[in-house]
């Protein structure tokens, strides 16, 4: 049985040299083998840098390379689904980064794409790996808050590069019984190294308070506070402390062990499918200024 997963890497974007690179280096489930640039002088230095052994000019010679297991798609966003395509046609398995599409039409191609070849691909949310999410699952299975009814989200940082997208987005979405809240400002906030993020869970006897729930640029304690049907105002009755964690190291760490076997978790890209279905239905109730449905 093999011991590492070969990969290859797409590109050098920033998140790919500064992240997710170094992390598969440090993998003991792992092996970077190849790193691919339009840029052959780029490639060249990266890969020097880095200690990749082998360095392609142009995406199409390294998915030909028979030794590569899987691939880190970091490329530029509209290019994620042509060469996820192209790479599980290829035989690979792929970690895509986020978003790994466009359109929900997009992601629909690839679930059928990846069924024909039999090859595994996941978008790449680094912050899924970290253990406060398997603490959420075990508090709600605890009934600790009671029903879920609503989750608010915030995430901010303040943007302003001209050549960037900056936006400003706060959406309501009703599931009847239940509600979900957000809002992403990339003109407000920090200016720091970090996003503001906060994400608060209301149940029917409670209420969850994560301070640090999304993507570590660097690894960096937090917490999830609790409050029962005791708690008063917003004083917790119980805090979960988590030290910090390199989430990109676990998410090549653990896609590594899911190749080689092990029993570890996963998410289909299916989600992906639910999240621009819902997207989609936002630009169009922006646009028309009118509640979208969506069937379930």
């Amino acid at each position: 049985m093999k011991k590492t997963v070969n990969w290859g890497v797409l590109g050098t974007a920033v998140i790919a040299t500064g992240r997710t690179m170094p992390a598969l280096k440090g993998s003991s489930s792992a092996t970077l083998l190849a790193l691919a640039s339009r840029d052959a002088a780029k490639g060249r230095a990266v890969a020097q840098e880095l200690g990749v052994p082998r360095v392609y000019v142009g995406y199409d010679a390294l998915l030909a390379d028979p030794d590569i297991d899987a691939v880190y798609v970091p490329l530029p966003n509209h290019l994620h689904f042509e060469w996820s395509v192209r790479a599980l046609e290829a035989g690979k398995h792929v970690l895509c980064e986020k978003p790994l599409c466009l359109t929900s039409g997009e992601v629909a191609q690839l679930c059928a794409v990846r069924d024909r070849t039999g090859r595994h691909i996941e978008e790449a949310f680094a912050f899924r790996n970290h253990p406060q999410w398997e603490k959420l699952e075990e508090i709600l299975a605890t009934n600790a808050i009671g029903t879920v009814r609503a989750v608010h989200g915030t995430l901010a940082k303040q943007f302003f590069d001209p050549a960037d997208i900056d936006r400003l987005t706060s959406a309501l979405l009703d599931y009847g019984d239940r509600h979900a809240t957000f809002t992403v400002a990339s003109q407000s906030g920090p200016a720091a190294w970090a996003t503001h993020q906060h994400l608060s869970v209301l149940g029917a006897s409670g209420w969850l308070r994560f301070n640090f729930p999304l993507a570590h640029a660097h690894p960096t304690a937090c917490s999830i506070e609790l409050g029962d049907a005791t708690s008063v105002g917003s004083l917790p009755t119980a805090t979960f402390r988590f030290e910090p964690v390199n989430q990109y190291a676990g998410q090549v760490d653990r896609f590594s062990r899911l190749l080689l076997g092990h029993d570890v978790p996963s998410w289909p890209i299916e989600d992906a499918l639910g999240t621009l279905r819902t997207i989609e239905a936002l630009f169009e109730s922006a646009r028309s200024g009118a509640w979208q449905s969506l069937p379930e």
